[in-house]
Parts: structure tokens; C-alpha cells; sequence
């Protein structure tokens, strides 16, 4: 038996990106026994569609990197949303950080980012749209 605690709006948060069609995926460095534990236990309506855990990662140093190509998705569509930045280093134009989150009550990290993932699904805006517009930002 372990303990976790649950980010405020965690709940919401799923169901809404469901609703408005995001495919969920749990992509964590996490043992798998120990995570399919913990998202059976939050997930109980079976919002997350796929789960990766710490042998779908790649070992760098002290840390395990997340390769969103092993999602076998299209990476022009694909997010992840991390609290470790070097967890999306591969992919840094796919990467949207969070804060860390400990037991702040008041945590409304998931809640702000729901209209902007709204938006981004609406406006089907694709990753590389992103990385050329960055792109020639720099360059100007």
C-alpha cells in the first residue's frame, strides 16, 4: 500500500479533455505496479486511454526522458504536459510545463490550462504551425 495525494481539479480536468476529444495518455517514470495502482484508483470512469510507464522511458542520467514517439501517434498532434522540462527535451515544441504540485488545496494549475488546450483542439493548430512561427520570430 502507498499513499498519493490528488492535484485540485485533477477530476475536472480528465473529464473535460475528454469531452472536448483529447485522446489521455499517462506517460510516467513511475513503476508500472505502482502506477496502474494509482490511476486505477483516479481514473475510474476510464478517461485515460493508454498508459506508458518508466520502461517506455529512456534512462538519461539521473532522470528518465519521455519520447513521445513511442506513443506511435502523430507528433504534429501530440502534447505533453510535464512538471520535469527535460522530460520533453526530445520534443521541446510538444512540451507544455506545469508547476510542481505538493498539497496546495488552492492549485488551480489544471483549471488555467483548460482553456487554452480547448482552443489549441478548436483551432486544430499543429506543433511544427508552432515551431515555424517560433522560428521566425527568432529569425526577424
Amino acid at each position: 500500500m502507498g499513499s498519493y495525494g490528488i492535484r485540485p481539479g485533477m477530476h475536472e480536468f480528465l473529464e473535460s479533455m475528454s469531452q472536448i476529444g483529447y485522446e489521455l495518455v499517462i506517460f510516467t517514470a513511475a513503476t508500472q505496479d505502482y502506477a496502474d495502482w494509482v490511476i486505477d484508483q483516479i481514473d475510474p470512469n476510464h478517461l485515460i486511454h493508454y498508459r506508458l510507464y518508466r520502461q517506455h522511458a529512456l534512462p538519461w542520467g539521473p532522470i528518465f526522458v519521455k519520447d513521445l514517439s513511442r506513443l506511435g501517434r502523430d507528433l504534429d498532434r501530440t502534447l505533453i504536459i510535464d512538471n520535469v522540462q527535460e522530460n520533453f527535451m526530445l520534443q521541446p515544441h510538444n512540451g507544455i510545463f506545469i508547476w510542481t504540485w505538493y498539497d496546495d488545496l488552492h492549485d488551480a494549475a489544471l483549471a488555467a490550462l483548460t482553456p487554452m488546450l480547448g482552443e489549441l483542439l478548436a483551432t486544430r493548430v499543429t506543433v511544427p504551425e508552432r515551431s515555424e512561427e517560433h522560428t521566425s520570430e527568432l529569425q526577424s
